[in-house]
């Protein structure tokens, strides 16, 4: 099997929300022993394996895979290209925030956007990807004003872009999380929905970001007082997350959510 065919097989089992089998194939193609794979191929294979941990919440498992990808980063340092190694340095920073180390993963941010900004085009989807996750940090580091800055910056690029709907949804939803911390409660949801209403277009309501968007409804209409309707929205992000991911700790934080906001109904 060619590396572009492991590719789109890895492709076909996102596609099927098979990511257990994706977790497995991963692991086995970046063993220490897989001498079939050079070492830029188990990098950009470790990518993806290191996303699995951090969407399933799994600490542990991510931070391990995080430690193999910075050694292998530094024996192969000669042979990436300076965008390729600023991407992989935005994935390590996304780890870090996923799991609050929030210091870690600020400083890592701002040394890939100094590299982004002399080497991309100020259209360039990576730099839609790095604003829109420096804007998520920001607010976990109660920036809200910055935040929404970036995230603007972001809709700006990815609006120009074909086949962009999965990050304008994102980033819909992460306007509405800043109007909703703000108080802007109507606008936090309409935000959301404009999200939820781009994946459906494309066909992606079984996905990780159709269920997030659904969490971030739930927990609107939570902190609004309208419990039936958090305990449906979480439910039904539950429900999305289990298709995609299986029982796992983010499901179950999902599903412990619906029963909290199901007792406080009245």
């Amino acid at each position: 099997m060619t590396v572009q065919e492991k590719l789109q097989y890895l492709d076909s089992l996102y596609e099927q929300n098979k990511i257990t089998e994706a977790e497995e194939f991963l692991l086995a193609q970046t063993a220490d022993d897989n001498f079939e794979n050079s070492l830029q191929v188990k990098i950009s294979l470790n990518n993806e394996l290191m996303g699995i941990y951090r969407n399933k919440g799994n600490k542990e498992k991510c931070m391990e895979r995080v430690e193999k990808q910075k050694a292998w980063m530094e024996q192969a340092a000669d042979t990436l290209d300076p965008a390729s190694l600023a991407t992989l340095y935005l994935n390590i920073a996304n780890a870090y925030q996923a799991f609050g180390m929030l210091t870690e993963s600020y400083d890592i941010l701002n040394e890939v956007e100094l590299m982004y900004n002399k080497i991309l085009e100020k259209n360039d989807f990576r730099l839609a990807s790095l604003y829109n996750n420096k804007a998520v940090l920001l607010i976990k580091m109660k920036d809200l004003d910055q935040a929404e800055v970036y995230f603007k910056m972001a809709l700006a690029i990815l609006k120009q872009l074909r086949e962009a709907e999965d990050e304008i949804a994102v980033t819909y939803q992460n306007l509405s999380h800043i109007y909703s911390t703000k108080g802007k409660y109507g606008l936090a949801l309409d935000m959301a929905h404009k999200g939820a209403d781009l994946l459906k277009q494309i066909g992606a309501e079984v996905s990780y970001h159709y269920g997030a968007i659904c969490n971030s409804i739930a927990v609107i209409y939570h902190t609004m007082g309208d419990y039936a309707k958090a305990a449906e929205y979480f439910d039904k992000a539950a429900d999305i997350i289990l298709k995609v991911y299986g029982d796992c700790k983010l499901y179950q934080g999902i599903r412990e959510s619906a029963a909290l906001a199901r007792s406080q109904i009245k």
